[in-house]
C-alpha cells in the first residue's frame, strides 16, 4: 500500500495543492464532538428530530483551525432552514441561532476560510451578513 493512500487528505493536499470544499448538512445526535457522546464540545441535541447544533465557539475554532493543513478552503453549511424549522431549541432559545451562526462566521474569518450557506432563511442571511464583507 502506498503512503499516499494511507496518509489521507493532508497528503492528498500536499501532493496536489488542490483546495477542499467540505459539505455538512446538519449534526447528528451521536456525533463524536458532542460532550454528550464523550467529545469536548457543547451541543444542543434533540433526539426526537435527530438533530444537534454546536453551541460552543471553541468547536468552530478547532474545526476550522485544525483542518487548513489538509487544504480546507470552503465550508458549506447546508440545510440551514432545517436547523431552524425542525429544532425546538431554535424556537425556544432565541439566542441559539445567533450564537451558532456568529461563532461559525467568526471562526471562519480567523481561519481565513469561506463559508457557503445553503437552504438559508432570510433571518439567517441577515445574521451572517457582517461576515460576508
Amino acid at each position: 500500500m502506498s503512503t499516499f493512500h494511507s496518509a489521507g487528505l493532508a497528503e492528498l493536499y500536499r501532493k496536489t495543492g488542490l483546495p477542499v470544499v467540505a459539505h455538512n448538512r446538519y449534526w447528528a445526535v451521536d456525533n463524536i464532538y458532542s460532550s454528550l457522546n464523550g467529545g469536548p464540545y457543547t451541543f444542543v441535541t434533540e433526539e426526537a428530530n435527530k438533530r444537534a447544533l454546536p453551541d460552543d465557539p471553541r468547536f468552530w475554532d478547532d474545526l476550522f483551525g485544525n483542518n487548513t493543513d489538509w487544504g480546507l478552503a470552503v465550508y458549506e453549511q447546508d440545510w440551514q432552514d432545517r436547523q431552524f424549522v425542525q429544532m425546538t431549541a431554535t424556537h425556544t432559545d432565541f439566542g441559539l441561532g445567533r450564537r451558532w451562526l456568529t461563532a461559525m462566521g467568526a471562526a471562519a474569518g480567523r481561519a481565513n476560510l469561506t463559508i457557503q450557506y445553503c437552504m438559508t432563511l432570510p433571518r439567517q442571511l441577515l445574521q451572517v451578513s457582517p461576515y460576508n464583507e
